[in-house]
């Protein structure tokens, strides 16, 4: 019987926390590890060496130098998954990719299911984790799930985004026909919509919801508040 779930992912979009919302609705515990929580030294000696090396091409942008001290963020990051599963000890863990990891090969009873979030450009670095999990699931069925069978990957399918319903609901007085969802945020600089859009949040996306929201066509705008 499923009581343990650990989740590692990044702290934004808070996925982890609507999971826990969700899973502690049927009684079942949640811990999560953010995959984005860094040491100083990585983010500011590391990261701004490798963006030099990339701006200077030196080295191609997706070849990462210094990843060996512990302090490098796969590394860190990798270790306190680890950590995290030595003492919660999950019945699951469920890895969103998000950030990469170094493999879990840890033995104990905790199933390992990978859920992969990116671009279906990138299936090929996802191809190489999948033999990681018990079960593996792409957020994209028209292209990553048939290359995983291909590849002969049986134990792989499609899971669908999806949304907290009492994070995200209708708003009163929003018209049914068109309609925009929101993910929950504040934008400061625009208080009287508070949209937190499907990227990042800030000064400029604000200004263009707020833009077209007077526009001339009705546009409903609804979501977390």
């Amino acid at each position: 019987m499923l009581q343990r779930v650990l989740i590692a992912y990044t702290s934004r979009p808070p996925t982890i926390e609507y999971l826990r919302s969700a899973f502690g609705r049927r009684g079942i515990a949640v811990e999560g590890v953010y995959a984005d929580e860094n040491t100083l030294f990585d983010r500011f000696v590391i990261h701004r060496l490798n963006k030099l090396a990339h701006n200077f091409r030196h080295h191609p942008e997706e070849q990462v130098s210094f990843r060996g001290p512990s302090w490098a963020h796969m590394n860190y990051r990798s270790s306190r998954l680890r950590s995290a599963i030595r003492a919660f000890d999950p019945d699951l863990v469920l890895l969103i990719r998000g950030m990469g990891f170094s493999r879990v090969g840890d033995r104990r009873r905790a199933a390992k299911f990978g859920w992969w979030v990116e671009a279906d450009e990138r299936v090929q670095e996802a191809l190489a984790e999948v033999p990681w999990f018990d079960r593996f699931f792409f957020s994209s069925i028209s292209a990553s799930v048939e290359a995983a069978r291909r590849a002969g990957y049986r134990h792989t399918a499609y899971l669908a985004h999806a949304v907290d319903p009492a994070v995200f609901r209708p708003l009163e007085g929003v018209a049914q026909g068109s309609r925009f969802l929101f993910r929950r945020a504040v934008v400061e600089e625009a208080p009287a919509l508070h949209p937190g859009g499907a990227g990042g949040v800030g000064k400029r996306r604000g200004l263009w919801i707020e833009v077209v929201s007077q526009g001339p066509s009705a546009i409903g705008v609804s979501g977390a508040w």
